[in-house]
């Protein structure tokens, strides 16, 4: 499982130091959460062959995590 935990620390970090600066190879909107939380799952996935599930929730966010949204399997 990954967890993309601090989403709210995420938002406010891009906002400031855009993603493409430290990973040149990223190609999503210099300030898209969802961009840049789909990148690092690819980039998590190409790294684990097994299956993968990822949720992402906030530090202020009541309750408990988000539910994924689906589960990625790699071959």
């Amino acid at each position: 499982i990954l967890f993309l935990n601090k989403e709210d620390l995420f938002i406010e970090k891009i906002a400031h130091s855009p993603i493409k600066r430290y990973f040149p190879d990223y190609e999503g909107g210099s300030s898209s959460v969802k961009d840049g939380q789909a990148y690092f799952k690819r980039r998590f996935l190409h790294l684990h062959k097994k299956g993968l599930q990822a949720l992402a929730n906030s530090a202020n966010s009541p309750g408990r995590p988000k539910i994924p949204v689906n589960k990625e399997q790699t071959e």
